[in-house]
């Protein structure tokens, strides 16, 4: 019997305790020991929600209005959104929308926007070595001369480009043609009595001979005139004009090291670079400049050092500024404030891009040769049952299983009752660990008559033989487990394939029980059958023949009317198909097939008993949840727990794991050898995941791009998470979920029976978008995110040798479908997820900041493969080239690649690699913006078609959940029905 325990703080949830309690057939005492009246049996089951969870966020409300404000009602009813919900939904949609342009827009600032901003007043520079002969040089400033045409003048002709011959002034210094004079040095540079410069009021036409210099400085003073005096002084207004009207191309810069080591006399004031050597040129015998500048170019002592602090005086200042404009060569190479902080963002935004690229690479590859070697079944012994040794008095389990657990306690009592003399010692299972009393029924000590289990009559001829419990053929104590398959629309050959892999597994079929679920009486797109006749036909030896088989009310998951929904139970055994397995491989394997059927009212309608992916789930996990807690459970609950007995000879309660497997999915041999012996070495893992490989790759260009962005998402995103044991997303095509933990001797811990995940998973007041989109579209992720918040300190991993194959769409519509699905699903859950404070790690070294950050990188997928482009572009087209971008680019695409070869995997990735790289902007732009438009539309498209291509909402709510009908008991109340009956 299995009771309720007190609450467990470590694990966050009660425990279960296996104790030895009694419960009366007498339905009047068990309703009265469970709380209920004598009319509880009829009452339908109740499930609490959060009130917090039934509400949006009334900010978040007025901010999606804010944000549409502009389409009032009446203008949307236009468009075809005539209910509210809808309505509610499109404006819901415009606000996630508006705040993923809004984190593009913030990150194209940061990518284009933010050096310009901050880094202001900084022109273009050139090095002196970079001064093509196309520019000159003039007082520190290079200008573009290229398509320059110089009036006529003395010795040239009218037309003419100074750069080439007979000026040849490509390249050299000409700010001796165009001297700033009569500015900062009036006062400080004056005419001589004799002065033959042409002056006026101390205002001189030229301070030094107009003559061109080489960038170097290397050449002494010329005062000699080509001409005439004053030639190429450039003083005439008109001439002045064109020089204002030239355009600077930038300033010229030098490093201080050039600075230091250069063999000219240079130094620094306030960022200016002075050659002091030029003091030299000014014409001596016609003017006077002030003793300063002979004391700094004599004083060698200050060559190649900052004079700005030297020079404070009014006077010096002033002198210093004349300096400026007569013997500037540059700039020296300094940043401002502004441009040190764009410097500085920039290199810690590369850093922290190329940390966790390079931690994603290393973890995964630490994953691969260290991690994943040691994961499932690697010592296998393959021991068979007639080497067994029969006797198991003196085993002793390694690891805790129902199985061993109940070995444990049975045996314990016989010892006691050997010790007392009061038991029979043939109560110890000495052939099989699950012996049930053939009667049914158990006394206590009061002499009450109870029902200790349900009756032997009940139990099938076929029934798999359970094998001695230590018997161990892969090295731990076997495991009872249910391999889940959802249908819907698929055809027999996927089916038939999913379930002839399940039942060739190498893993016994005496602890595997399938359990297939049909969601409605469905006929998909070019089948001659309904789903559930193609799943009938699979199956043989019927323990209750498939036209006597009643169909029994449960509460789905649905709204409205639809709440209400009927299924049938059929339970028989696998029948194989000679053609896709051969006699010598066949196996008698238990299968479970439950179809939901609707009610009388929907028999009509184009897919009756359709509720959904997660509705069937739900059917199992509550069945789960109502014989774990040992609590009322409906109808059908009942006829699932009898035809487990019927073809198990076992009562649903051993099984401990459960394998979900999607219909169009074939699964390695030794995939649930590997799975359960992680789950049984590691009681703390509650949930795995192996690895989904592409049956037709080479189908078409569709499943062609898809090969490589499967692969990356197991071995390096699934690898990396699986490190720190939290992996974010199990895939609902081929995971396992534990359905019980041992937490101590006679002590077990919910976990996917737990009734806080069975509750949030079958919620059904879907009143928001983001609820809509995590349980219509993405219920698989939903359970994972569920379980990870209810259990953070619990482990949930990726185990690579378990290996499975599926078909994936090979039409582009068809993955715009399905991707739209995957995709906002994705945002969602992240979205969940980020709020879990209790995941492993601090700050940036957490799994919630790595969930963080590929939630902000999944919405700018966009706007970061746009921005890729461009700099590509930019790259090519333009100068100079942004080499920390490509580098950094190289490194985000190169490391996968490096990947597969590092860990020695199959080399014809590279080429699935290139195929995959080649289709970046359908991955990273056309899908994300499809599935981004369309967060409000939660059906599944054409991702699965049935015969009249319906493609309508299951979660519609039409009229009123009548509960009246449903009843709910205890299992051991509908077995003393049937008993006295």
């Amino acid at each position: 019997m299995i009771s309720r325990a007190n609450s467990d703080p470590e694990s966050g949830t009660g425990s279960i305790e296996l104790g030895r309690r009694k419960n009366l057939v007498r339905r009047g005492e068990i309703g009265r020991q469970f709380g209920f009246d004598e009319s509880f049996s009829s009452l339908p089951p109740k499930r609490p929600h959060l009130e917090v969870d039934q509400k949006c966020s009334p900010c978040w409300i007025v901010f999606c209005y804010l944000v549409t404000f502009w389409a009032p009602p009446p203008f949307l009813k236009l468009f075809g959104l005539e209910t509210k919900d809808r309505r509610t939904a499109w404006r819901e949609k415009m606000g996630l929308i508006a705040i993923i342009l809004s984190f593009g827009v913030i990150i194209a600032f940061l990518t284009f926007g933010f050096t310009r901003s901050v880094c202001v007043g900084v022109t273009k520079r050139f090095k002196e070595t970079e001064i093509t002969k196309e520019s000159v040089v003039i007082n520190g400033r290079a200008y573009d001369l290229s398509d320059f045409s110089h009036p006529a003048a003395a010795g040239i002709d009218d037309g003419t480009n100074v750069l080439n011959s007979p000026v040849d002034a490509g390249g050299k210094d000409l700010t001796f043609l165009f001297q700033n004079v009569n500015g900062n040095c009036k006062g400080l540079i004056k005419p001589r009595d004799n002065c033959t410069i042409p002056n006026e009021d101390d205002n001189l036409a030229w301070y030094m001979p107009c003559q061109m210099r080489p960038l170097d400085g290397n050449t002494t003073p010329n005062f000699t005139f080509n001409h005439y005096d004053g030639y190429s002084c450039h003083t005439s207004a008109k001439a002045r004009e064109l020089f204002y009207d030239m355009e600077v191309q930038g300033d010229v810069y030098y490093t201080w090291e050039e600075i230091q080591n250069s063999t000219r006399d240079l130094v620094v004031y306030n960022g200016y670079v002075l050659d002091m050597d030029l003091v030299s040129w000014f014409q001596k015998d016609d003017i006077t400049y002030p003793e300063l500048f002979d004391k700094l170019m004599n004083d060698k002592t200050m060559r190649g050092y900052d004079i700005s602090l030297l020079l404070t005086e009014p006077h010096e200042r002033q002198a210093a500024n004349c300096l400026i404009e007569t013997v500037k060569i540059g700039v020296v190479d300094a940043s401002t404030i502004g441009c040190i902080a764009a410097k500085l963002v920039l290199y810690v935004s590369l850093a922290f891009v190329l940390s966790i690229v390079l931690s994603k690479f290393f973890v995964a590859c630490y994953f691969k040769w260290v991690v994943s070697p040691r994961q499932g079944a690697f010592k296998k012994s393959y021991q068979t049952l007639d080497q067994v040794d029969p006797e198991t008095l003196n085993y002793s389990p390694k690891y805790v299983t129902m199985t061993t657990e109940t070995f444990m306690r049975e045996k314990a009592l016989a010892e006691t009752a050997l010790k007392k003399r009061k038991f029979n010692t043939s109560f110890i299972a000495s052939s099989s660990t699950t012996t049930i009393a053939n009667n049914g029924f158990g006394v206590d000590l009061n002499n009450v008559q109870v029902i200790e289990t349900l009756g032997s009559d009940l139990v099938s001829a076929n029934a798999v033989e359970q094998p001695p419990v230590n018997w161990e053929p892969f090295g731990y104590p076997l495991v009872h487990t249910m391999c889940l398959v959802t249908c819907y629309s698929e055809d027999e050959a996927g089916i038939r394939t999913t379930m002839d892999s399940i039942a060739t597994t190498d893993y016994p079929n005496s602890h595997k029980l399938i359990v297939v679920i049909c969601d409605g009486l469905i006929t998909g797109a070019g089948n001659e059958q309904s789903t559930p006749d193609i799943c009938l036909g699979l199956m043989q030896d019927f323990v209750t023949p498939p036209n006597e088989v009643e169909p029994y009310s449960y509460v789905s998951v649905a709204q409205g009317a639809k709440r209400h929904n009927m299924a049938r139970v059929y339970a028989g055994f696998y029948k194989y198909d000679d053609n896709t397995v051969t006699p010598s491989e066949q196996k008698k394997t238990p299968v479970l097939l439950i179809v939901k059927c609707g009610t009388e009212a929907e028999a009509n309608a184009a897919k009756p008993g359709n509720r959904g992916k997660r509705d069937s789930q739900i059917i199992l996990m509550s069945f789960l949840q109502a014989i774990t807690y040992n609590e009322r459970m409906s109808e059908l609950q009942f006829e699932m727990m009898r035809a487990v007995w019927q073809v198990t000879g076992i009562l649903a309660t051993f099984y401990e794991l459960l394998l979900m497997v999607d219909a169009d999915t074939l699964v390695s041999s030794d995939c649930l050898t590997h799975m359960d012996a992680e789950m049984v070495k590691h009681p703390e893992i509650m949930g795995l995941c192996g690895e989904t490989q592409i049956a037709n790759k080479l189908e078409s260009w569709v499943t062609a791009i898809q090969v490589y962005e499967y692969y990356i998402s197991h071995h390096q995103a699934k690898a990396f998470e699986s490190v720190f044991r939290s992996v974010t997303c199990l895939p609902g095509c081929f995971c396992m979920y534990r359905i019980k933990s041992p937490k101590e001797y006679n002590c077990w811990v919910p976990i996917l029976a737990n009734s806080e995940i069975v509750n949030k998973y079958s919620d059904n007041v879907l009143n928001s978008l983001h609820k809509k989109n995590l349980m219509l579209l993405g219920e698989d992720r939903y359970l994972t995110s569920l379980m990870l918040k209810a259990f953070p300190r619990r482990e949930q991993v990726f185990v690579p040798k378990a290996v499975c194959k599926t078909f994936v769409p090979n039409k582009f519509k068809v993955l715009l479908s399905q991707r739209r699905r995957w995709i906002n699903s994705t945002v969602h859950n992240l979205m969940e997820l980020v709020l879990v404070n209790d995941l492993c790690g601090a700050f940036c070294f957490s799994m919630q900041f790595i969930i963080g950050i590929e939630l902000i990188g999944t919405l700018v997928l966009p706007a970061s493969i746009t921005f890729t482009l461009y700099v590509i572009i930019v790259a090519i087209v333009q100068t100079p080239t942004p080499w920390i971008t490509l580098i950094l680019m190289s490194i985000i695409f190169g490391l996968p690649a490096l990947l597969i070869i590092v860990t020695v995997s199959s080399f014809t990735y590279i080429i699935w690699m290139l195929v995959y790289l080649c289709s970046l902007p359908v991955w990273n732009f056309v899908l994300p913006v499809y599935a981004f438009w369309k967060f409000d539309d939660f059906s599944w498209g054409d991702t699965r078609k049935t015969s009249d291509g319906d493609k309508g909402s299951h979660s519609d709510a039409d009229g009123e959940f009548d509960g009246s009908k449903i009843i709910h008991m205890t299992w051991r109340e509908y077995e003393a029905k049937r008993l006295h009956s």
